[in-house]
């Protein structure tokens, strides 16, 4: 689930970048586009790779005894 966001945040950001940063007016991506997506792809999964690392460990902490009524 967060692959999905991780790709779709980066081809959003790259196309900002491509068109408002860099100014390129061309019908197809430019150079920056592409550049600013690889590098995003790899920032944004390992921030989501942080997450689900991070909520697994919450899961494996939880007390294993079931609760006694």
């Amino acid at each position: 689930m967060l692959n999905t966001f991780v790709i779709f945040l980066s081809r959003v950001i790259g196309y900002l970048i491509d068109r408002l940063i860099l100014k390129n007016e061309n019908d197809a991506p430019g150079m920056g586009y592409w550049v600013s997506v690889i590098v995003l792809d790899i920032v944004l999964g390992f921030l989501a790779a942080i997450i689900v690392a991070g909520s697994r460990a919450n899961v494996s902490s939880a007390p294993t005894q079931p609760l006694q009524t």
